[in-house]
């Protein structure tokens, strides 16, 4: 009786963690990569989604599926179907000549199309027709997809912030742009391809960036034509962002730059200059930028292939906490940036949110005009001297500080006069988002040791692998630790196998064309960690966004070296439009939400490249409502069966946004 009800409860837990669909089936899976001994030395149980016979079958065949006629059921398991193989976009995401007769006959039947699916929940894998529209046709636009188009003005806007070039304010702004499509500005092309794109843009994809008017950027880039290139420094490094980085080396070992230190958030990041030199050392950085500031470069950062997200948590009339959870990243950098006037103001609220984020034992390095050092490097030390930091390396215009490693027993914990934040949930999402800046300091001995996450991982693919510390914080139960270690180990073998899939249906060809990648739903990160793996590599990075709605587990996603953020998908979030060339969503828009389907599609719209990807995993009566708003955002689609095979509830929607404006 007793071994029935402990059987009863492993795959009730095991269910809830992963967040699987209804139909479970048991599978035998050994670590894909060296894990933590404990794990590998048994043979693990594990509970993953549905059959992965199907799926086996595709990854060992070589063959690309071949488009389904035209309101055929699917048969073939997680095919991609038309919309890679069917050749009716252009890399940029426009039509192909060649397509546009069959498609104007299409578009003609496609709302009889609509009627049926809905009719009879028919799952239809057929392409989703995409109409050729001119810029002024508004009428038709907005009577085919049920949204009026945006104004020109909009077109580099996000709905939640004020846009420089519009006398329009912030509130006016959110309420023009919630209600419309942002659509391609007409002269916007595909960006270069992953590695050209490191140094070189089309300007007319970036016209209207802040940094590209500010007379700060006249030593960063150069214009030539129609093409922006990069320097590889900036005002701060004058002799390169790798010459720079080979003096904080120097200056202090400890740093282990893509070994102990993999996440580094860089505060007013400029062009990016330091990204490229970081991720040479096996570094991710994610810039961040305040917006409506001269020094935003983000949409160039994001041109250029790398991580970057702008923040409005430190302007003039807000002032609250950054979207990330206690002890994120491995170092802090700034460099002649905005926030380094700003960290002596409001009591030092500033940096003691920066105490928050950064993890113990990490290192906070601060670049400074040589005319501003003297008057702000005495109230810095000032202040960090309340937050127990010691500077382990000066010179010149460099300072590096270093938080204490032990954040239980240090010699000046007694002595702090800042209070405890009172909350229950030390850097969780609750506790996190757009909640307002206090001068308190979050007390995180709660689970912590003498040892740091950086101490413990001096190998950044144990630390991808290992399950970390902070994973059983998140979950709210007693006495399932071993399970709780198996859950994770077969989320990332369950990512393996299906970014396998990917992979091998996407092909070399599409693989250059993906570079910036979005997690909507990243649960434990397993998909950007299963894609992180790949051999050979994949020079794809993922922001893994943790849905405030969703179980928080951001925090195990930032200690297995990953980046993330929360947000609230009801919302737009901090990005410009046409960021990322690839969205992917598992078994999210089945979620409760407080908003529609339509409103969380609208917003893929909006951050998707032209030409770009969106992969949606979900129940099929979810994928068929889905498709029904893609299909009149011009979206060209495919629905598949997923690993439970045809007759399971769960489907794949593929999807590929196009240039129709």
């Amino acid at each position: 009786m007793i071994s029935i009800i402990m059987s009863c409860i492993w795959v009730f837990i095991s269910h809830t963690l992963l967040q699987g669909g209804t139909e479970l089936s048991t599978l035998r899976v050994a670590a894909a990569a060296p894990v933590d001994p404990e794990i590998r030395s048994s043979s693990l149980e594990v509970v993953l989604l549905g059959s992965t016979r199907h799926l086996l079958l595709q990854l060992s065949s070589s063959k690309t599926p071949a488009p389904h006629p035209r309101g055929a059921s699917s048969s073939s398991s997680l095919g991609f179907g038309g919309v890679l193989t069917e050749g009716i976009l252009e890399l940029d995401g426009s039509l192909s000549e060649a397509q546009l007769l069959q498609i104007k006959t299409a578009v003609e039947e496609n709302d009889d199309d609509d009627e049926d699916n809905s009719d009879e929940g028919d799952i239809s894998t057929a392409s989703s027709s995409a109409a050729a529209a001119s810029p002024g046709d508004d009428v038709m636009i907005q009577e085919e997809i049920g949204f009026a188009p945006c104004p020109a003005y909009l077109r580099d806007a996000i709905p939640a912030h004020r846009n420089n070039n519009s006398d329009d304010t912030s509130e006016n702004m959110k309420e023009t742009s919630s209600s419309c499509v942002i659509l391609v500005p007409p002269l916007y092309v595909r960006e270069f391809r992953w590695p050209l794109s490191q140094s070189q843009a089309w300007l007319q994809n970036v016209v209207n960036s802040p940094l590209l008017h500010s007379k700060q950027a006249n030593s960063w880039v150069e214009v030539q034509s129609s093409t922006i290139l990069f320097h590889s420094g900036g005002p701060m490094y004058p002799f390169g962002a790798g010459k720079y980085l080979e003096h904080l080396e120097q200056l202090v070992p400890g740093l282990a730059l893509g070994e102990k230190t993999r996440v580094v958030l860089d505060f007013g990041c400029g062009t990016g200059s330091l990204s490229v030199a970081m991720e040479q050392r096996g570094v991710t950085t994610l810039c961040v930028a305040l917006s409506q500031s001269e020094e935003d470069g983000i949409q160039l950062v994001l041109e250029r292939g790398y991580p970057g997200i702008l923040t409005n948590s430190f302007s003039d009339s807000i002032l609250v906490r950054l979207p990330y959870p206690n002890q994120a990243f491995d170092l802090l950098h700034c460099a002649a940036c905005n926030i380094s006037s700003w960290l002596n103001h409001h009591d030092g609220m500033l940096l003691l949110e920066a105490d928050r984020i950064l993890q113990s034992g990490g290192f906070f390095v601060w670049t400074v005009d040589v005319s501003l050092q003297l008057q702000s490097l005495k109230e810095m030390e000032r202040q960090l001297g309340r937050l127990c930091w010691k500077v382990v390396g000066r010179a010149g215009t460099v300072t590096v500080w270093q938080k204490p490693s032990n954040v239980t027993d240090v010699e000046c914990h007694l002595r702090r006069d800042i209070p405890v934040c009172l909350t229950t949930r030390h850097g969780s999402g609750s506790t996190v988002w757009k909640v307002p800046l206090q001068n308190c300091i979050d007390d995180d001995k709660e689970g912590m040791t003498t040892t740091t996450v950086l101490e413990e991982n001096t190998d950044w693919k144990i630390r991808l692998l290992n399950p970390p510390r902070r994973l059983w914080q998140t979950v709210p139960a007693l006495g399932i630790t071993a399970a709780i270690k198996e859950v994770y180990l077969a989320d990332f073998n369950y990512w393996v196998y299906i970014t396998d899939f990917y992979v091998h249906h996407f092909g070399p060809r599409r693989i250059l064309e993906i570079r910036n990648v979005l997690d909507m739903n990243a649960m434990y990160g397993g998909f950007a960690a299963a894609l992180a793996l790949k051999t050979p590599q994949i020079h794809w990075w993922v922001l893994n966004v943790m849905p405030i709605d969703a179980p928080d587990h951001l925090q195990v996603i930032f200690d297995r070296s990953l980046i993330g953020v929360y947000h609230d998908w009801c919302e737009s979030l901090d990005e410009y439009p046409r960021s990322f060339d690839l969205i992917h969503a598992s078994r999210f828009f089945s979620a409760p939400h407080r908003c529609s389907i339509r409103v969380m599609v609208q917003e893929i719209d909006r951050l998707l490249r032209p030409g770009g990807f969106a992969l949606i995993r979900d129940h099929k009566f979810t994928v068929l409502e889905v498709q029904t708003i893609a299909r009149k955002l011009h979206w060209k689609t495919t629905i598949d069966d997923m690993e439970s095979g045809p007759m399971g509830t769960d489907k794949l929607l593929h999807c590929q946004k196009t240039k129709w404006s």
